[in-house]
């Protein structure tokens, strides 16, 4: 990611108030950035609406909040103010913090960081023409005058703690933003490989919104699941008329390099051929997808299931599937972008970088290993 040192107005977009943000995420020509930050700061204090916006939140309990805001610089090329290249610039932050996050609560009694979606939402209101206040959403679009008072909420159906900080896999991250950078900003490239990406990308924040914000039944999971399900079959889509279905996405999984035998082993059964009794073997990552893939596919075809059947194997003493699965689509994405280590001809400061982002995926390794009741200890 780089940072902008030349001196341009910085614009604001849209707030983020559900989110807890104590550090950028920034290019030269977009950021989302905490409340402190000296460029949100200006906006404050040279743009009264903006100010009467962004200081006017508070939690449904009243807890006054200061939230983080997507800006973008004023000389900031076309092709980046476009809906579509916020959305990808705000998936890619979302998604460099929700899969490691997950990860991260996969094995802990507490949750660090937004497991969901919804924390990473942009709220509706923002500041319209001449400086009134515009509200848009698929059930209300509109404009109003300048309001002499203005009251900003958080979802109730999200808690709003310092401990559910967004920390930004960076390693991951950086990988994201360099696509971004290269498909966006001038010269803008549209290529297929980076479509794919972002199209993926958006589908992941999709299948990663809370199943459901009031009552409901254990069958909302199917829809998130299948959302996955598409997250990772879209990477696989190499060339228009592809043949797409869960043996490409096995394949894709299956090119990781796992250190532990116990991610490594083809020890599992994906599936057997009832025609020719062949069958087709793989590692436990590959097998978790298919235990999503099945899940979805159970849920979504209208079978009868039980509870157990959300969690690996069977098993509800097991992480449940929609926590494992960021695991398993971090697992696709590495295989996806291309690493440092890719190179044989690593610099001394390449290699430094790839040994900590080494040790940075064994917070994945000990997510994946929890599915089989295993954690770092057992192997190492």
């Amino acid at each position: 990611m780089t940072k902008s040192t030349t001196k341009y107005e910085w614009i604001l977009i849209f707030v983020l108030p559900n989110l807890v943000l104590k550090e950028p995420f920034e290019t030269d020509y977009m950021a989302i950035v905490p409340f402190n930050d000296k460029r949100l700061k200006s906006i404050r204090i040279n743009d009264p609406p903006a100010k009467k916006l962004l200081s006017n939140f508070r939690t449904i309990t009243g807890k006054k909040i200061n939230p983080p805001a997507l800006i973008w610089r004023d000389n900031a090329p076309e092709t980046v103010k476009q809906k579509e290249v916020v959305i990808a610039f705000r998936n890619s932050l979302a998604i460099s913090c929700l899969l490691y996050g997950c990860s991260v609560t996969v094995n802990s009694d507490n949750v660090y960081g937004p497991v969901f979606s919804d924390f990473f939402d942009f709220y509706p209101v923002t500041i319209g023409k001449e400086g009134g206040f515009h509200i848009s959403s698929p059930a209300l679009e509109a404009y109003g005058p300048k309001l002499d008072k203005f009251y900003g909420s958080t979802n109730p159906h999200l808690p709003h703690h310092d401990f559910h900080e967004a920390h930004i896999n960076k390693f991951m991250a950086e990988k994201i933003i360099k696509k971004w950078e290269e498909r966006f900003v001038l010269p803008a490239e549209d290529a297929w490989e980076s479509r794919l990406l972002f199209r993926s990308l958006e589908m992941s924040y999709q299948a990663m919104v809370t199943p459901f914000r009031n009552y409901s039944t254990i069958y909302d999971y199917g829809t998130n699941l299948a959302l996955w399900i598409s997250a990772f079959e879209i990477l696989v889509h190499k060339k228009p008329g592809d043949r797409i279905g869960w043996r490409q996405v096995v394949n894709l999984l299956g090119k990781y390099r796992w250190g532990p035998k116990q991610l490594r082993g083809k020890w599992y059964i994906i599936n057997k051929n009832e025609k020719n009794n062949k069958i087709t073997r793989g590692n436990l990552v590959q097998k978790l997808y298919m235990e999503l893939y099945d899940t979805r596919n159970a849920i979504l075809h209208g079978n009868q299931i039980k509870e157990s059947r959300l969690f690996p194997f069977h098993n509800k003493k097991r992480p449940p599937l929609a926590l494992l699965a960021p695991g398993i689509y971090w697992t696709a994405l590495s295989v996806f972008l291309p690493s440092e280590d890719d190179d044989k001809d690593m610099s001394v400061e390449a290699i430094g970088k790839a040994l900590a982002e080494s040790f940075n995926n064994s917070t994945y390794e000990e997510a994946l290993l929890a599915s089989i009741g295993l954690g770092l200890e057992d192997i190492y």
